[in-house]
């Protein structure tokens, strides 16, 4: 089988990134092709000031990546995508590429960030569920995603964009589109109901 693997590493490593590349070695040592597609948010560190101010667009849409990624899936025709993190640089856009040529995606939910802009579901210091028992825009209100209520929006946009470009429930029951996740919190919520 050929897998193609992506991942969008933050400016601090983590435990993502660890898990992207056991996630590698483990299928090739059973003899699955892999194909990765990674980008880096240390990227941001080379924009301009111009370039910085356009991340709000790229968390919801990044053209470059959408161009690249489609390139990729045409060159290398993979038979599933793994997508652990889009967050910043590679961003939705790439849901839309493997929609259009009708490759199946698996979605590896490392954090809340779906359904917590914070992702963490914290806010000064204690739990909080007001976005999924209320509206995410009490995160904007908040500034839960770095003390930002314009960063917060965009890191909202970015969250609820894949359920649309997958095309809603009908798309995620035909089984293009899975969800893993690490913990039994986030079921308690119907994810796959609350992104669409």
């Amino acid at each position: 089988m050929k897998i193609a693997l992506v991942h969008n590493e933050y400016q601090q490593p983590g435990g993502e990134d660890i898990v992207f590349e056991q996630e590698k070695r483990i299928l090739e040592r059973a003899g699955h092709q892999v194909v990765t597609y990674k980008r880096s948010n240390h990227e941001i560190e080379e924009l301009s000031a111009i370039g910085r101010g356009a991340l709000v667009v790229r968390t919801v849409w990044a053209g470059d990546t959408h161009h690249d990624f489609a390139a990729l899936l045409e060159r290398e025709k993979p038979d599933v995508v793994h997508v652990h993190n889009t967050f910043v640089m590679i961003s939705p856009s790439i849901y839309s590429a493997c929609r259009k040529q009708g490759i199946p995606v698996v979605q590896t939910l490392h954090n809340f960030r779906l359904l917590c802009p914070g992702a963490q579901f914290l806010r000064d210091g204690n739990i909080c569920e007001d976005c999924v028992e209320h509206s995410l825009l009490r995160s904007v209100w908040h500034g839960c995603y770095r003390d930002s209520r314009p960063a917060t929006a965009s890191a909202i946009r970015s969250a609820r964009l894949p359920g649309l470009l997958l095309g809603s429930r009908r798309y995620i029951r035909t089984s293009r589109r899975a969800f893993l996740w690490l913990s039994e919190f986030i079921p308690k919520f119907r994810l796959s109901f609350y992104l669409c």
